[in-house]
């Protein structure tokens, strides 16, 4: 009898365990979904209602409480199946580092909170880092494959809207203007990293995707993702989507290069249709720009970086960012403090204050110090590595793995030249929460489970 009420127990506890896991799952899905479609929605009440762009932070600051309400409940009840990795060690260190930036900041209370402009300081970049465990939670593969479609489908949304603002196919209702489907402030440098990340994902998912009716549906969102991507006037995620194009895809196809250079081909012939298509050439957006940097070969090579006027002013602000950097490496001048330093020792640039670098890491380096950016590089290593590994032990390539890789190093490249801000970085920082290692136990078997996608 007593035999019976043990093995009782074990069952009973072996199916809580399951119900407090898949709970625990959809919890995190339902969070991460509602933020993803969230944050376009409040864009767009902003610029309709004149409102503020505290409105979006606190948006965010919403979901990211959800996230550590599902998070810590979790925690609780799956205590005993924490695994302790590098991620774990990496984030403590970073908040050591990012706790150094706000006491030395020549700002400490803009630090915490985030300038008006940006939103971006301590409290937001610890919502950030929330989304990314709440999606390590996400083990199972379907839901896994269910954040990425919300992603693409926000977009997919987000872009008709753009196009439509461009082209007027349906007349009425809202009508701002392009820009708007970038959001914040219809800056087209944030819709621009928008469309590099999601343009990754449904070429991932286009290419190694086994079923035609898949693939059909991933070569349309491609299409739409690059149409708007030509129109933002941004020529960062050209560069980051043909950078992602070369270095992510040679990396998955480096033993087929017959193959690599087929879907090279290919996706030249399909990126000059689709510019000729959007009138790119006739309004002068990716011809224009291409022009002017040509122009302005001479006078760089003659002047240095001593011309703000070059690029757009990225290699000035660039090198006067990093000279900020030599003055404060161990700390930095504090998170989201760039503007009032930057001013004081080198003025406006181009008329209006600077308050980024349009360069992702330099902005890490020059507001956090050299040991956040240290953990940045890391996490970023982690990220490739954990696919990498993933990637491995497949004889045939993965279609969400293989997505997620090259969304991360189309990201990459494009930061480079561009920064993401509140209205970007979450999408990012979910995205990568699905590249890591789960949160708990040994994972769902991801890998096994993809077997039933049948990848080419």
């Amino acid at each position: 009898m007593v035999e019976k009420n043990k093995k009782g127990r074990k069952s009973g506890s072996k199916e809580t365990g399951k119900i407090i896991r898949k709970a625990s799952q959809w919890a995190a899905f339902l969070v991460l979904s509602g933020c993803m479609a969230a944050i376009p929605g409040i864009h767009y009440l902003c610029l309709k209602n004149d409102l503020h762009t505290g409105y979006i932070a606190q948006t965010i600051y919403g979901f990211a409480l959800a996230g550590a309400a599902v998070l810590a409940a979790t925690l609780f009840f799956r205590r005993k199946e924490i695994r302790f990795t590098r991620y774990e060690i990496l984030f403590g260190l970073l908040l050591v580092f990012a706790a150094l930036s706000v006491t030395f900041s020549g700002n400490p209370y803009q630090s915490v909170h985030g300038s008006s402009a940006r939103c971006e300081g301590l409290f937001m970049l610890h919502s950030y880092y929330l989304f990314f465990y709440l999606a390590r939670l996400v083990e199972d593969p379907r839901l896994r494959r269910g954040v990425v479609y919300v992603f693409l489908g926000v977009q997919t949304v987000h872009c008709l809207y753009g196009l439509n603002q461009q082209y007027h196919f349906i007349q009425g209702g809202f009508d701002y203007y392009f820009y708007a489907i970038s959001g914040l402030a219809g800056n087209p440098n944030f819709m621009g990293t928008l469309t590099v990340m999601a343009s990754a994902l449904a070429l991932g998912l286009l290419i190694y995707s086994g079923k035609v009716r898949d693939k059909a549906i991933f070569l349309v969102l491609l299409g739409v993702f690059l149409a708007t991507l030509l129109l933002t006037k941004t020529l960062s995620a050209v560069v980051g989507f043909w950078g992602m194009v070369l270095v992510g895809l040679g990396y998955l196809n480096r033993k087929r290069w017959k193959w690599f250079l087929a879907i090279l081909a290919g996706g030249a012939v399909l990126f000059g249709g689709l510019l000729l298509l959007t009138n790119g050439t006739g309004n002068n957006f990716l011809s224009s720009d291409l022009a002017e940097l040509a122009g302005q070969l001479p006078t760089l090579a003659a002047e240095g970086l001593t011309d703000p006027a070059i690029g757009s002013g990225r290699l000035y602000l660039w090198n006067n960012c990093f000279q900020l950097f030599l003055r404060h490496p161990l700390t930095g001048v504090g998170i989201d403090n760039l503007q009032v330093p930057y001013y004081e020792n080198f003025g406006l640039l181009l008329g209006q204050y600077a308050d980024k670098c349009h360069n992702e890491l330099l902005q890490v380096l020059v507001t956090m110090g050299i040991g956040a950016f240290g953990c940045y590089l890391a996490f970023y290593g982690f990220l490739f590595r954990d696919l990498g590994k993933r990637l491995g032990k497949e004889k045939s390539v993965p279609p969400l793995e293989a997505a997620l890789l090259l969304c991360l190093t189309g990201y990459l490249i494009q930061g480079c030249f561009n920064i993401s801000v509140i209205d970007v970085a979450p999408y990012f920082w979910m995205l990568c929460g699905l590249m890591a290692e789960p949160l708990f136990g040994e994972g769902p078997g991801i890998l096994e489970a993809q077997e039933k996608e049948k990848p080419v």
